[in-house]
C-alpha cells in the first residue's frame, strides 16, 4: 500500500548498543533535561496533534494518563 500513494516514511536509529548507552552517560552526567512545551491530558490527544501540526510548539508536548 504504501508504494501506490504518495507518502515518506522517515526513520532513525540510535546507533549500537555502546553508542546508546555512551548517550545516556552523557545525558545523565550533564542532566540534560528536554524542553517540554505543554503537557495535555490523554482526553486532549487531539489538541496535542492539532499545537504540533499548527506548528505551535518548542519543545515536547507529552500526552499524561494522571489526574
Amino acid at each position: 500500500m504504501i508504494f501506490l500513494k504518495p507518502l515518506s516514511i522517515l526513520g532513525t536509529t540510535m546507533g549500537a548498543d555502546p553508542e546508546f548507552m555512551a548517550m545516556l552517560d552523557f545525558v545523565n552526567k550533564y542532566r540534560i533535561r528536554p524542553i517540554i512545551d505543554f503537557v495535555f491530558p490523554m482526553a486532549g490527544v487531539q489538541s496535542a496533534f492539532d499545537r504540533m501540526e499548527e506548528n505551535k510548539h518548542f519543545g515536547k508536548i507529552i500526552l499524561s494518563n494522571s489526574n
